[in-house]
């Protein structure tokens, strides 16, 4: 038991410091809009990392002649592997999943349009999924240019169920 304890004791901290963490932050299109993300990318091993980012988006949502805009904010967590990279260790290409829950905002909380229509759904909180590709070339050992591919699912949207994010940043890897 005693060694089994300091096995444990001894692989958690590696597990946690495989590699080096890094911020990102992304802007792009997304459905009918645009969108920012900022991210916290901690490296669970030379292949995969974990991601943690915080999405929000303009957009606005149409139907016929009428237009209706929402904002989503939504945290999001999830999983990327490095299903391609070179042999100096300067581009990644990684693919993902994950979890996300946010808020929509619709016509920023009326339920009524300038043109006197009246919404049929509501400011709400959502949650779903996401799939995503992220390409990353670094410029430095702490600075690298991103490119993000992402396709959320939101179960219980009013405005629809599924959103496309595609954005071009930076990261910085923390020492």
């Amino acid at each position: 038991m005693k060694k089994l304890v300091c096995i444990l004791m001894l692989s958690v901290p590696s597990l946690f410091f495989a590699q080096e963490p890094s911020l990102g932050v992304s802007g792009g299109y997304t459905t009918n809009g645009f969108a920012v993300q900022g991210g916290y990318y901690h490296g669970l091993s030379d292949r995969s990392d974990l991601h943690l980012s915080l999405y929000f988006s303009v957009a606005e949502s149409k139907s016929g002649n009428m237009k209706v805009p929402y904002n989503d904010l939504s945290l999001n967590i999830g999983y990327y592997y490095n299903i391609l990279q070179d042999r100096y260790n300067r581009f990644h290409l990684s693919l993902g999943l994950g979890g996300l829950v946010g808020y929509e905002i619709l016509n920023n909380g009326d339920n009524e349009l300038p043109n006197g229509a009246v919404i049929d759904g509501e400011s709400r909180l959502i949650y779903g999924g996401f799939v995503g590709g992220e390409a990353e070339y670094a410029l430095s050992d702490t600075f690298s240019l991103i490119l993000v591919a992402t396709e959320f699912y939101h179960v219980n949207s009013d405005i629809g169920n599924t959103s496309f994010y595609g954005g071009l940043g930076v990261k910085y890897t923390l020492y």
